[in-house]
């Protein structure tokens, strides 16, 4: 499993901009959080590289995920399509959020060291922003942020986004993180949405059915080259 998550560099003007986590949804996909690598203009995107197993892999191109009642920043996820495919574990998806109680955990680069795992309780899901998020007590630090968040059977739940609000959970500490509930916001069909976005990007279990009406909408962007 730890071979589907790797270290995200950011360069925006030739410099270094951050860093995070992103893992494996396809052989050639990779999710993340947006804030990760969006330039401070806001209107362009920071080149992105990815890390792993020891093997460095650039992306071509980037969709960020939105709908009419939740703008881009407030969804915060991001796929981006890599330039070759990647042989680490890829991911699948859950089809609804487990019970409040429940063992979870997170897989991420904490200040870009090595890859770490840290286990949590699931203590909630509500909305927030016209989002669906899950709420857990989970330890998270500067780059956790876009690593994904799994339940007992390693299927992602959601993504490591930020701190929980004092309005979402009154014990607000670095101990409660707050993510995109992926079940949620796809209804239960992340894979098949994602397939729909990257039909040759390597997705298991996927059903690109183009009759059926998409569940959310993305726009496409182009990293910078430098």
């Amino acid at each position: 499993m730890a071979s589907g998550v790797g270290l995200a560099r950011t360069f925006c003007a030739g410099k270094p901009m951050g860093y995070g986590t992103a893992f494996l949804v396809g052989s050639q996909v990779i999710a993340t959080a947006v804030h990760g690598f969006a330039a401070p203009d806001g209107k362009r995107v920071c080149r992105i590289r990815v890390r792993l197993s020891g093997r460095w892999y650039d992306t071509a191109y980037a969709k960020a995920w939105y709908d009419d009642d939740a703008p881009i920043r407030h969804v915060d996820f991001a796929t981006l399509k890599l330039t070759r495919a990647a042989p680490g574990h890829v991911f699948g998806f859950a089809r609804s959020l487990p019970r409040r109680g429940s063992t979870i955990a997170t897989i991420g680069h904490p200040r870009a060291l090595p890859l770490s795992f840290h286990q949590g309780v699931l203590r909630r899901g509500l909305v927030s922003d016209g989002v669906p998020i899950v709420v857990a007590n989970l330890v998270i630090e500067g780059g956790n942020s876009g690593g994904p968040i799994i339940d007992r059977d390693g299927r992602v739940i959601s993504i490591v986004q930020r701190l929980a609000y004092a309005d979402e959970d009154p014990a607000r500490d670095r101990s409660v993180a707050a993510g995109l509930d992926l079940t949620g916001w796809f209804g239960g069909l992340a894979s098949n949405e994602l397939c729909r976005a990257y039909p040759q990007g390597g997705v298991p279990n996927c059903d690109p059915d183009e009759t059926r009406p998409a569940q959310r909408r993305w726009v496409s962007l182009t990293p910078t080259t430098r």
